[in-house]
């Protein structure tokens, strides 16, 4: 039978503990498969979403670890156990439900439960342009003080249309970037906006815009459907779909969260190992750490800290990042 702990060695030894958050294959100090919860505590103080293995974006309870997934070549891969240290506050009020008061409407209209959401509900809602001459939108506005790095984002599915785009103030005259439904691509990006678009499955993406504001004020953000790139003329009837509005504070767009009249808070991730599954924590010996996953910076430069222990005097491991880009690794004593 095939060592199921092979694929681990490093130097040619088995480590004495592994976590495979992949495959939910984790080992203990006895040599023996454990569960998750034998190796861990983990903590969230609220409710949070990831997107499973059929691609739905769902809720894990509080306290409950969250795997997510990502769509590629036709199929969903697990990225594995989602952690999101900082808490992220989605600052729009109703974000799926577009027909509220809280929403205002300009040259469109909306029809809600028009299609399947990215959650498997049937709350996709249709926007469509009604000039014709003009594009028409759905926008909220928001408070926010200048310096503020802002993240606005938007579930969005091609329609008789083929392009998205968002539209906010923070600097005074509106900025746009545009996005292609068709082919999952970012068209124009606005010089002040950083730009992503992410496969969400089923047609569906996710359209994310960063800004850092210069000014302290309250104005709209603004979703547009749009019939091609960096244009915004309208011929009616046009529409696109939209569901899971969200506008955070924070570099780049984090787990959904979905709200109704207030403003709703997603608490950060805690993942602690129990220090009796360490090799020997009181002695001095010469101890190797290889960890895998993808890394989003929360921080345009400084130190993240990965992880660190509390026995005994806080010792953690740090990356540093400039410029968004990680740089060095060290250990701070």
């Amino acid at each position: 039978m095939p060592n199921p702990w092979g694929p681990y060695i490093a130097g040619g030894l088995v480590p004495d503990v592994v976590s495979d958050f992949r495959t939910n294959l984790h080992r203990g100090l006895n040599g023996q498969a454990v569960a998750f919860a034998d190796l861990f505590d983990f903590l969230r103080s609220t409710v949070g979403t990831c997107t499973n293995s059929s691609g739905v974006v769902s809720t894990a309870a509080i306290g409950k670890p969250r795997y997510d997934h990502v769509f590629e070549d036709g199929q969903w891969l697990s990225r594995g156990l989602l952690i999101e240290g900082h808490a992220r506050t989605n600052l729009l009020r109703w974000t799926s439900d577009f027909g509220n008061s809280a929403w205002s409407r300009t040259r469109s209209s909306i029809t809600p439960n028009a299609g399947f959401s990215t959650d498997g509900s049937t709350s996709a809602t249709r926007l469509t342009s009604t000039a014709a001459t003009y594009d028409g939108a759905v926008r909220q506005s928001v408070s926010y003080t200048s310096g503020d790095t802002l993240t606005f984002s938007i579930y969005a599915k091609a329609g008789d249309r083929p392009y998205v785009f968002l539209r906010e103030r923070t600097r005074g005259l509106f900025k746009d970037t545009y996005f292609d439904l068709t082919n999952g691509v970012t068209g124009t990006v606005n010089y002040v906006h950083t730009a992503q678009i992410q496969n969400a499955g089923n047609g569906w993406y996710r359209c994310a815009i960063t800004v850092v504001a210069t000014q302290s004020a309250g104005t709209d953000f603004e979703i547009y459907s749009s019939e091609d790139d960096y244009d915004t003329s309208s011929t009616q009837p046009v529409y696109v779909l939209i569901w899971g509005a969200h506008l955070e504070k924070g570099h780049g767009p984090s787990s959904y969260i979905a709200t109704q009249d207030t403003p709703v808070q997603r608490a950060g991730d805690v993942l602690s190992m129990f220090c009796g599954h360490l090799s020997d924590p009181s002695a001095s010996v010469v101890v190797s750490l290889t960890l895998s996953g993808n890394l989003q910076i929360v921080q345009g430069t400084g130190p993240v800290s990965l992880l660190h222990w509390t026995d005994p005097s806080g010792d953690r491991i740090e990356l540093h990042v400039e410029a968004d880009t990680v740089t060095t690794g060290q250990l701070v004593v």
